[in-house]
């Protein structure tokens, strides 16, 4: 599923999608994680991820989930300190993911809502 955002001339500026089994039928193989997010760069810096963000979230909260999970560069410092502004933990990395010298990072976030 995924949540976008416009501007006022009707263009798209921002979105975010979010994996999430329903049924759980692969719950424990394929968790809820963030799968897209995006912002068109003239429009970065006004809050548009963290607030489409939020939004994937408390669906994946509302649904029982204990844990989000999503997948970066991790080799670009200004997603890491947004994603750990947002609450996101630094979980792990698959060197050479997208070829020699990358490292595809991975984050997760845990429900702030008691079990």
């Amino acid at each position: 599923r995924y949540w976008t955002m416009q501007d006022d001339a009707g263009p798209y500026i921002a979105l975010v999608g979010l994996y999430l089994d329903p049924v759980s039928e692969v719950r424990k193989l394929e968790p809820p994680q963030i799968i897209d997010v995006a912002v068109v760069p003239e429009h970065r810096g006004n809050g548009y991820a963290r607030q489409l963000l939020e939004v994937a979230e408390a669906i994946v909260w509302e649904s029982g989930h204990r844990h989000l999970w999503l997948f970066t560069d991790g080799e670009n410092q200004d997603l890491h300190v947004f994603y750990t502004h947002l609450g996101y933990r630094r979980a792990g990395e698959l060197p050479g993911y997208w070829g020699p010298g990358s490292i595809k990072a991975f984050y997760v976030k845990e429900s702030p809502i008691e079990a």
